[in-house]
C-alpha cells in the first residue's frame, strides 16, 4: 500500500520546530526513535511513504505518555513473572534470594527456619530510592531516556534495608546492597529489553495495529504531502538530525489538520499495546546476567547471644529456549555467623560460630505469568563448638549441639493477580535446629506483599 500527498515547500518551512510535547520526557533517544527508518537514516531517500515507511513514522510520532504507558505494560508483566526477589526474613527460605523490592514489601511467615521453636516473624523491606522518591512524590519507577541523568536512579536504587519482629520482640534487622542487580526492573538491561520488544512490535503491528496506522494515513492522505526531499536545506547537520527534523515538520502539520492528533494516536497506541501478550512479552526477553548481593544481618535469637551474619548471593538463571515458557533462577549462598562480642566457648574466647552455604532453584509453573512457583533448595551450616543458649534467668550454657546442620526446603508460591499478594506454601526438614539436637520436619505457610507492581499499575 502507497500513500502519497504534495505539500507546497514554503507551507512546510513556515513551521516551528517540533514541539515539546513530542520530546519532554520520551524515554526514547533520537536515535531510538528513528530506529525503525532503518540503517541509512537519510531523508533524501524518503519520497514515498509506504506501509512499512508509515510504520516507522508512527513510532516516531508517538506521544510521550503513550510510551511511557508501554513501558510500564512491559514492566507490569516482568514484575509478575520475577522469582529472584527477597521479600520475607533473612533465614526464612533455604537460600537468600538476590532481587530486591522497588519499593517495600511486607511479609508474615514462619520465621528461621534453623531457629528451635521458631515463631511467626513479621518482615518489612524498603528500598532506599524507590521511599525517597515516592516521600518526595515523585516517580517511584522512573522511565528515563539513557542521557538524562537527573531522572536515571542512583546508587540507593541497589540498597535494601528491612526488619523483622516476633510478636513484639524485635528480631532482625539486614542491610542488602545489590552489586550487580540486571533483573530489576530499573536496570539498563530491562530497558534494553523492553526497547527491542517495542521496536519488534510496531515493525510487524500485524492486525492490532492496523486502526493506529490507519488514521495515521488517512492524515497524510488529507494533507497531500508527497515529496520530503528539500524540505530542510540544512547541510551542517547529520543525516539523522535532518531526518527528525522533517518528520517533526510533518507532525506539527498533522496537528494543523487535526488538534486531536496527539490524544488520538495515545488512545489507539495503548490500545494496540494493550493486545499485545503481556505473558508473552515477559517470557520472550528476560534477563539472565548474573545477581550479586552482599548482605549485612544483626540476628536477635530467643535464646541465644546476638549473632551478626555476612552473606554473598549470587543469582543465575539459564538461557531460554523456549518464547513461551519462562526461566528459572538458581541461587547461591555463602556466608558466616559471627557472635557481637567474644564468647568463651573452649578453649578460648572467639566471635566465630558457623558457617554456612546454601542453593536454590525457583520457577514458575508453565508459562509465563502463571499463578504459581515452585521452589526447592538446601542449606548447610557446620559449627565447630557447641552452641551458646541463655536461660530464662539470663545465665549462659552450652547447648548440645555442633557439627553439620543439613536442611532441604520444597514449596510452592500462589500469587493473586494484580495485587502484589502472594502466598508460599511449603515443607521442610532438618538434620538439627540451632540448639537442639534431632531430626525436623516442619510445614510452613505465610504471605508476602510487594508494592512494586502495584507502583507499576497506577
Amino acid at each position: 500500500m502507497f500513500v502519497s500527498f504534495t505539500i507546497p515547500l514554503g507551507c512546510l518551512l513556515a513551521f516551528q520546530a517540533p514541539t515539546a510535547a513530542i520530546t519532554v520526557n520520551d524515554p526514547r533517544t533520537q536515535t531510538e526513535r528513528l530506529a525503525l527508518f532503518g540503517p541509512a537514516g537519510d531523508p533524501n531517500t524518503l519520497t514515498i511513504v509506504d506501509r512499512n515507511k508509515l510504520a516507522a513514522f508512527v513510532y516516531y510520532a508517538l506521544p510521550p505518555a503513550a510510551v511511557k504507558e508501554a513501558y510500564t505494560i512491559f514492566l507490569s508483566a516482568i514484575e509478575k513473572t520475577r522469582v529472584d526477589q527477597q521479600l520475607g526474613a533473612a533465614g526464612a527460605n533455604a537460600a537468600t534470594k538476590a532481587g530486591l523490592t522497588s519499593l517495600m514489601s511486607f511479609a508474615l511467615e514462619s520465621g528461621v527456619l534453623t531457629e528451635t521453636g521458631a515463631q511467626n516473624a513479621a518482615t518489612v523491606h524498603a528500598n532506599a530510592d524507590g521511599l525517597m522518591r515516592f516521600l518526595t512524590n515523585r516517580e517511584v519507577v522512573p522511565q528515563c531516556a539513557p542521557a538524562d541523568t537527573a531522572c536515571q536512579p542512583g546508587w540507593a536504587s541497589n540498597l535494601d534495608l528491612s526488619a523483622s519482629f516476633t510478636g513484639h520482640q524485635f528480631s532482625s534487622a539486614t542491610v542488602s546492597y545489590a552489586v550487580a542487580n540486571p533483573r530489576d526492573i530499573r536496570s539498563p538491561e530491562r530497558r534494553a529489553k523492553w526497547l527491542a520488544w517495542f521496536e519488534a512490535n510496531h515493525t510487524t503491528p500485524g492486525v492490532a495495529g492496523r486502526e493506529l496506522l490507519a488514521y495515521v494515513s488517512s492524515l497524510i492522505a488529507k494533507a497531500q504531502v508527497k515529496d520530503f526531499e528539500g524540505v530542510v536545506a540544512d547541510g551542517n547537520a547529520d543525516a539523522a538530525s535532518r531526518l527528525a527534523r522533517k518528520l517533526d515538520q510533518i507532525i506539527d502539520l498533522l496537528r494543523q489538520i487535526d488538534p486531536q492528533f496527539d490524544a488520538k494516536l495515545a488512545d489507539l497506541e495503548a490500545n494496540f499495546v494493550h493486545s499485545i501478550s503481556a505473558s508473552s512479552a515477559a517470557a520472550s526477553n528476560p534477563v539472565t546476567k548474573p545477581q550479586w548481593l552482599a548482605q549485612m544481618t544483626l540476628l536477635e535469637p530467643a535464646a541465644a547471644p546476638k549473632v551478626i551474619n555476612a552473606r554473598i548471593v549470587y543469582a543465575q538463571s539459564p538461557a531460554v529456549t523456549n518464547a513461551v515458557a519462562a526461566t528459572g533462577t538458581f541461587t547461591a549462598n555463602f556466608g558466616i555467623d559471627l557472635y557481637e562480642t567474644a564468647q568463651c566457648i573452649l578453649p578460648n574466647l572467639s566471635r566465630f560460630r558457623d558457617a554456612q552455604a546454601a542453593i536454590e532453584f525457583d520457577r514458575p509453573f508453565g508459562a509465563a505469568g502463571s499463578p504459581a512457583t515452585f521452589s526447592i533448595g538446601a542449606y548447610y551450616q557446620y559449627q565447630p563448638r557447641p552452641g551458646i543458649l541463655i536461660e530464662p534467668g539470663g545465665a549462659e550454657a552450652w547447648a548440645n549441639v555442633r557439627g553439620s546442620l543439613l536442611l532441604v526446603q520444597a514449596g510452592i508460591t500462589l500469587t493473586a493477580a494484580s495485587s502484589g499478594l502472594k502466598i508460599p506454601i511449603g515443607i521442610s526438614w532438618s538434620s538439627r535446629t540451632d540448639l537442639a539436637q534431632g531430626q525436623e520436619v516442619s510445614g510452613h505457610v505465610g504471605f508476602t506483599f510487594d508494592s512494586g507492581g502495584l507502583v507499576l499499575s497506577k
